[in-house]
């Protein structure tokens, strides 16, 4: 070992390949663009982490504001129940706003066999069980000639807007739907709308 050190220190002073400042030069920069390269790798570990936490900060604004959205229209339902009377079986539609705010331009659609009929309800209040005569009637009517048809498809559904304006469809199997033909432009400016008149 101390032999081929020997011959090194003899080279450089020879000057064939350059004298030590020239050495200790060479190895600087080759050190400065290792580490150089080490940064920039570095500093794309870093970008990707920020631009991955950036996407999910992102994703997370957008299921919340879905979910502040959709609150209101979570909170309510259509359903209908079976009842006996002495003049046969009846049923009796119920719809349920829990939340605190009102819905507007109801439209109740009955499907049953090849019969659809749509009930229309103007407002209904914040109501745990509001239900309708005129609904029932029409929901029972509709019950006993689908219950002739051959078609036996059945289909419960109440569509209305929200005290923001977004019109929403819920069905009796709980699903929730912003409405069909509502395209996200006119929801959006449906709540400029609704902001401009506050």
């Amino acid at each position: 070992m101390d032999q081929i050190w020997q011959d090194f220190l003899e080279l450089m002073r020879s000057g064939v390949y350059g004298n030590m400042a020239e050495w200790v030069a060479a190895v600087g920069a080759v050190l400065a663009l290792v580490f150089a390269a080490l940064a920039v790798r570095a500093s794309r570990k870093g970008n990707a982490h920020q631009a991955e936490q950036i996407r999910r900060l992102e994703q997370d604004d957008r299921e919340r504001e879905r979910r502040e959205r959709e609150a209101q229209a979570r909170s309510v339902a259509i359903w209908y129940k079976e009842e006996q009377t002495n003049k046969g079986t009846r049923y009796r539609v119920y719809v349920s706003n829990v939340s605190t705010l009102p819905i507007a331009n109801i439209l109740i659609s009955i499907h049953y066999g090849d019969m659809l009929r749509n009930v229309r309800e103007t407002f209904i209040p914040s109501d745990p069980r509001f239900s309708s005569d005129s609904l029932d009637y029409v929901f029972n009517m509709i019950m006993e000639k689908g219950s002739e048809s051959r078609n036996q498809y059945f289909d419960l559904s109440i569509s209305f807007n929200d005290i923001n304006g977004n019109r929403w469809m819920r069905k009796v199997n709980g699903e929730l739907h912003p409405y069909p033909g509502q395209t996200e432009r006119q929801r959006v400016a449906r709540q400029w709308e609704n902001r401009r008149v506050d």
